[in-house]
């Protein structure tokens, strides 16, 4: 194995009761995008082994169905849309589906017919991301198809578009919220769960009415709130070992393009790529780890492999080395890449093995 990466089921514990006593709310742990990259299967099976999760969250019907057949017995929710035989595949699963737009219910009815019942639905409405949701007119013919149908709608939402940097949207988005549940409540549609609040709403200092938050990026340690600094840890760290070196002279150049070095260099293959999910953005840009010394990468990032200056250190063929952790800062990497740390980890290939540690406390 020469590169893996190590994903701290300690760090995740911590982060959990760390989100868990600064909210007081019940959290929806959000796994789509194979769990922000950390694997889905193995870490929706830790929560809810140690929290026993009454919820969790996928973009689409795959993630729900890979997690539903390898033993997630929690609620899932999907997010996106839902082709209607997938549907129909569902009744005995313990899948929630989202009703985002009129357009797609009256397709599900349609299929489905008097079937339709026997799911389970939140409703998403659109309070300012203007994405995905329904809209305040909607709600008369919504009611309509639910009392109709005879629908089961055990919970309603919606999504923060600025709540990691402007809080007074994010209050507008809040008293549009407020407004549909009053609403809601004239027509006399009970439900049981109201949730809002993304992992940066759940550190602002907002009074929020509702009873779960969504947590996704502050469960693996990803800071949220760009100009405060939440007490989470991130809970991977990408390892490689180094599987060719040589020397090259100056003036000579190195991988695709050709970066000339301006020095003689001892250079080293490392074997991750942009195909494991290391971004191409970050050619001659980024660092690596090597016993505690930054190493910088040169030339352009292939698609399996870098090259990097081990100039002055005493690395050889076989040796490890730090791609991301310890000394080298997500939210750093990700500000050279013009992105965000969301965007680097949910890229990171299956195809690298992934190594759970837990230590069990006394």
């Amino acid at each position: 194995m020469y590169t893996w990466l190590e994903i701290n089921l300690n760090k995740l514990e911590d982060n959990y009761n760390y989100i868990q006593k600064q909210t007081n709310k019940k959290i929806i742990p959000i796994v789509k995008a194979n769990a922000y990259g950390m694997g889905s299967i193995e870490i929706s099976r830790f929560l809810k082994n140690r929290f026993n999760i009454d919820i969790f969250a996928v973009a689409n019907y795959n993630e729900a169905l890979e997690l539903y057949n390898n033993g997630v017995t929690s609620n899932i929710l999907i997010f996106n849309e839902i082709e209607s035989e997938f549907l129909k595949k569902s009744i005995n699963k313990n899948f929630i589906f989202t009703i985002f737009n009129l357009f797609y219910l009256k397709k599900w009815i349609s299929y489905l017919k008097e079937d339709i019942s026997k799911l389970k639905f939140h409703i998403k409405f659109n309070t300012g991301l203007n994405r995905l949701g329904l809209e305040i007119d909607d709600i008369p013919e919504l009611i309509e198809l639910i009392k109709k149908y005879n629908l089961n709608i055990e919970g309603i939402y919606t999504h923060f578009a600025t709540a990691d940097s402007d809080t007074n949207f994010m209050q507008k988005q809040i008293n549009k919220f407020n407004e549909i549940i009053s609403i809601l409540k004239k027509y006399n549609l009970n439900y049981k769960i109201k949730h809002l609040s993304n992992s940066p709403a759940s550190f602002n200092e907002i009074n929020i009415n509702e009873n779960y938050v969504r947590i996704g990026m502050a469960l693996y340690g990803l800071q949220p709130i760009s100009n405060k600094t939440i007490n989470i840890s991130s809970i991977f760290t990408w390892k490689a070992k180094i599987i060719d070196m040589r020397n090259i002279k100056k003036g000579e150049g190195v991988s695709y393009s050709q970066t000339i070095l301006n020095r003689d260099s001892k250079i080293g293959v490392v074997p991750i790529g942009y195909a494991d999910g290391y971004m191409r953005q970050l050619s001659n840009k980024a660092y690596i780890m090597y016993k505690n010394k930054k190493c910088k990468i040169i030339g352009n990032v292939c698609m399996e492999k870098i090259i990097v200056d081990f100039t002055d250190t005493d690395a050889k063929i076989d040796d490890e080395v730090i791609i991301l952790g310890d000394n080298i800062d997500i939210e750093e990497l990700a500000k050279n890449s013009n992105t965000i740390a969301d965007d680097i980890i949910s890229k990171f290939s299956k195809n690298i093995p992934r190594r759970y540690i837990y230590e069990k406390q006394s």
